[in-house]
């Protein structure tokens, strides 16, 4: 990850920058598995009504409501986490990330907008009992609510509650991870928004053509 990051850092002439180009090359290499996952997540929404009625047919045989909702997934091709697959393969990114800020002397006092050092948390304003101000975590938090927002509902209830409480785990976890770690998740939420804007209009694109095509 280091050598990498060198790599773009001489392209770009800042690790921030290295760091910012980093997650869109990510991005763009995950593109097809994201936007694959947000027309199975549309999918899951039109879905609602069908997983509603076999909820209320079978509300007394959980296990059956279970075996009707898994072949109705199979019937009409839907993954229920299909939205998941590519966060899960940009872990290893944001693992090798972490390990290559915590270790590599590199990055120690290299400062990027108003962080000073992108090896540490990006600290603003004085500590009270030790805890201070993070802007980029702050910041990526609230890009998180918001896509979270823009995103159709699961339809899993329990899915859909984990999926509130996601962005205070995520706040609480990263809150004195590396500046330069958030940097890539603020980045990385901005550019999900993006896409997932993208897939929407492509979408509607999509069925705007479908609906001229039928016979009147």
């Amino acid at each position: 990850m280091l050598y990498l990051l060198n790599l773009l850092k001489d392209i770009t002439g800042s690790y921030g920058l290295a760091i910012i180009l980093l997650t869109v090359l990510v991005k763009l290499i995950l593109w097809p598995l994201i936007h694959k996952g947000n027309k199975s997540m549309r999918r899951m929404q039109r879905l609602q009504p069908k997983l509603k009625e076999l909820k209320e047919k079978y509300k007394d045989n959980q296990q059956e409501f279970s075996r009707q909702m898994m072949e109705l997934y199979k019937r009409e091709k839907v993954s229920p986490f299909g939205g998941c697959f590519p966060m899960l393969l940009q872990l290893p990114v944001f693992i090798a990330l972490y390990s290559t800020l915590d270790s590599s002397v590199e990055l120690r006092h290299v400062s990027f907008l108003w962080a000073q050092d992108l090896s540490r948390p990006d600290l603003i304003g004085p500590t009270i009992m030790g805890i201070g101000l993070h802007p980029l975590i702050l910041i990526s938090t609230g890009l998180m609510v918001l896509q979270q927002k823009l995103s159709p509902p699961m339809a899993d209830a329990s899915q859909q509650k984990m999926m509130m409480l996601m962005p205070i785990i995520m706040l609480v976890f990263f809150y004195s991870f590396p500046s330069g770690l958030a940097l890539y998740w603020c980045v990385n939420n901005i550019l999900s928004i993006l896409q997932m804007k993208y897939s929407q209009y492509a979408a509607k694109k999509e069925e705007l053509a479908l609906n001229n095509t039928k016979p009147a």
